[in-house]
C-alpha cells in the first residue's frame, strides 16, 4: 500500500489525548512498582479488545525511569466513562494503587494529562506515516496542499483564526 505523503488530521473534528505512565524512582524495590507497571498491559488489552470504549490507538514511550503510553480517544466522554467505571481494569487499578502507595512512600510516582482535541483548535503533519497515526487515526486524515503549508495556514483552514502573529 502506498502511503500518502503529506496529511493532517482533519481539524474539523475532535477527540481527546491522554498519556498515562509511571516514573520509578527506586528500581531496587520491585515490590512497590512492579504491581502498577503489570496493570497497565491489562488496561489496555481491554481497550484494545473493546474498541466501543472509545480508545482508537496508543503508543508506548519510555524515556530514562517513566513509562508512559500516550492515547488517541474518541472523546473525553468515552474516556472518562472508562476511568470511572467499576467494571473495567483502570478503576480497581487506580484504587488499588492508592492502597498500596500509601504504605509504600515514594518508590513510584504515576501521572496522567488529558487533552481535549477541540475542532479548530490543532494542527498536525504526517510526512510518510501511515494515514491513521496519531490524531489522524480520531478525526481521519486529509492531504496537505498550498493552503496547508505552515501550521498557522492549517489551524485558519479550520475555521479559526489561527495564533496571533
Amino acid at each position: 500500500m502506498a502511503i500518502p505523503p503529506r496529511l493532517m488530521a482533519d481539524p474539523t473534528k475532535g477527540g481527546a489525548v491522554f498519556i498515562i505512565g509511571m516514573h520509578v524512582h527506586d528500581w531496587a524495590r520491585p515490590t512497590d512498582w512492579l504491581p502498577l507497571f503489570l496493570a497497565m498491559p491489562r488496561m489496555m488489552r481491554e481497550l484494545e479488545r473493546n474498541r466501543v470504549l472509545g480508545m482508537v490507538s496508543a503508543r508506548y514511550c519510555l524515556w530514562g525511569r517513566t513509562i508512559a503510553f500516550v492515547q488517541y480517544w474518541k472523546s473525553f466522554e468515552h474516556l472518562e466513562r472508562y476511568a470511572r467505571n467499576d467494571e473495567y481494569e483502570h478503576r480497581p487499578a487506580w484504587l488499588e494503587f492508592y492502597r498500596a502507595a500509601s504504605k509504600s512512600g515514594s518508590t513510584v510516582g504515576i501521572f496522567h494529562e488529558t487533552y481535549v482535541v477541540a475542532p479548530g483548535a490543532t494542527e498536525s503533519l504526517y510526512f510518510n506515516m501511515p494515514p491513521d497515526f496519531g490524531l489522524t487515526g480520531v478525526t481521519g486524515a486529509i492531504p496537505v496542499h498550498a493552503r496547508r503549508e505552515t501550521a498557522r495556514e492549517r489551524l485558519h483552514e479550520s475555521g479559526e483564526p489561527g495564533p496571533p502573529a
